[in-house]
């Protein structure tokens, strides 16, 4: 996608399979996120680091949302979180 055309990316591997994710590092990358966008390609995602809340404002498309720790283990997860929400680790 063209707004994360210079974000370094990740490949995550999981037991389903790998997700290749873009790495929001940059304040713009961080603060537009995915709102706007049509959709996401199947099989990718956004990593936002040091990311305590998410929001879906502006977005088109439910996501789902999955928050990890400092060494990348998950510690929630919050299935198909739709648009115009607010969400938080629990």
């Amino acid at each position: 996608m063209r707004r994360f055309r210079f974000a370094r990316s990740l490949i995550v591997e999981a037991p389903g399979g790998e997700l290749c994710a873009w790495v929001a590092e940059s304040f713009g990358q961080r603060l537009l996120g995915l709102a706007g966008l049509p959709g996401i390609p199947p099989g990718r995602g956004l990593l936002i680091p040091r990311c305590a809340a998410v929001h879906t404002w502006g977005m088109r498309f439910a996501i789902d949302v999955v928050f990890l720790d400092r060494n990348l283990r998950v510690v929630d997860v919050i299935p198909n979180l739709r648009p115009w929400r607010l969400a938080g680790r629990r």
